[in-house]
């Protein structure tokens, strides 16, 4: 873990960085949000997906199907 913050109540923030295998590292930032007593992943950010894969996700299922 590289960090880890407050964004709210129940809302959380942790960078860490996480080998992907074959000597491979990535830095990735978890927006977590606690639900019933447990924290949960609300979003994921990494180099690959710098803008979140809950808008990457919004991208592909707005789109066309064959589009």
């Amino acid at each position: 873990r590289l960090s880890l913050r407050a964004l709210g109540p129940n809302r959380a923030e942790v960078k860490l960085r996480v080998n992907a295998g074959w000597d491979s590292w990535s830095n990735q930032r978890l927006v977590l949000v606690r639900q019933g007593g447990r924290w949960l992943i609300d979003d994921l950010f990494s180099d690959s997906v710098p803008t979140g894969i809950k808008a990457i996700l919004r991208e592909e299922l707005a789109a066309k199907p064959g589009a």
